[in-house]
């Protein structure tokens, strides 16, 4: 075991005119490369210095790294998107980009710059090799484009579906709260009591996706029809094919899960709020089985102090919660196939 000491990090994660900076040590076992230690020191907070054009910076990553010219006819409305993230208000959608990457559009204010600052710290090696294993977690990252009416920013990143042929996908929120530390008393207030069942569990689904194989075509079903309480049961509904639950396919994702688990109780550098687990899955029971998961969304992230209690909880809850599910599948079928969402 070898230890480094001393890797700076500046991470270019930025709220209005605050760059934060940190230092790291860590300790990596250079032959399996994996983070076996990670202490990340408290930020330091930079007051009156212009920040870094961070969008500047992504615009050019795109331009010089992607390698390809955009026409406008390969952007089409993303048909997989599941969560949120819907044309709002002159706001796009989320968009695909050929067949392999989509785009997300940046938010214009310090939010966007948050979360297009976030990318760049990982793939520009900010973190260097203490978040080895977040990368494995996070989407491709291939920086911003600017469409030629210069109407909004999008994050370029790789489509997670494109190596399924009938992509499944549920989207669960993380955390114990939806809204940052410093939020004023009356959003607080308006979000517990929206979503009471996540201050609990330290997580909620808010979209899924999922093949049916009776029907022969995908449900999809949006937060609202996932009523508080049925936990179990809504979770279910994201890996029933309407004859079976898919538990090879639920195997894999829960060990995924614990992966990142892991590195969630090694970390405390980084608060992510209202970040999401994205789990995607190959829905034809005929191909081999396909999985993945993606944390997604850092318009939120924060620097911290401490270890991340609200996300840590929400990841051992869903663990134990998807062994329930495997544990108890004739049980978990019965219900679900009485389910009018599947009849």
């Amino acid at each position: 075991m070898i230890g480094e000491k001393g890797t700076a990090l500046k991470v270019a994660i930025f709220g209005g005119a605050i760059i934060f900076s940190f230092a790291a040590f860590f300790l990596i076992d250079k032959k399996k490369k994996k983070c076996t230690k990670l202490t990340l020191h408290q930020p330091v907070w930079v007051h009156g210095k212009e920040p870094l054009d961070i969008i500047k910076i992504a615009r050019d990553r795109f331009s010089n790294g992607i390698g390809i010219e955009i026409c406008q006819n390969d952007i089409k409305d993303f048909d997989c998107q599941v969560g949120g993230h819907m044309a709002i208000n002159g706001r796009p959608g989320v968009k695909r980009l050929g067949t392999s990457y989509i785009m997300k559009p940046v938010i214009k204010d310090s939010r966007g710059s948050r979360e297009v600052g976030f990318y760049e710290a990982v793939y520009g090696g900010a973190f260097n090799a203490a978040f080895c294993t977040l990368k494995d977690f996070i989407p491709l990252y291939y920086g911003v484009y600017c469409p030629p009416d210069n109407s909004y920013d999008f994050l370029v990143l790789s489509d997670v579906t494109r190596l399924y042929s009938c992509p499944c996908a549920m989207d669960v929120k993380m955390g114990t709260q939806s809204f940052e530390p410093d939020a004023p008393p009356e959003k607080r207030a308006r979000e517990l009591i929206k979503y009471p069942e996540q201050k609990k569990l330290g997580f909620r689904i808010t979209g899924l996706r999922v093949y049916n194989i009776k029907q022969k075509q995908h449900i999809v079903v949006d937060k609202a029809h996932l009523p508080s309480g049925n936990i179990l049961a809504n979770l279910g509904k994201g890996f029933y094919d309407g004859e079976r639950l898919r538990i090879p396919v639920l195997k894999e994702i829960l060990a995924k899960i614990k992966t990142v688990l892991d590195w969630f109780l090694l970390q405390n550098s980084l608060w992510f709020v209202s970040s999401s687990l994205l789990l995607t899955y190959e829905g034809d029971p005929s191909c081999p089985v396909k999985t993945d998961l993606k944390i997604i969304d850092f318009a939120h992230i924060r620097n911290g102090d401490s270890k991340d209690t609200g996300f840590i909880l929400g990841l051992q809850n869903l663990i134990e919660r998807l062994e329930t599910l495997i544990e108890n599948e004739v049980y978990y079928c019965s219900i679900l196939s009485s389910d009018s969402t599947f009849i």
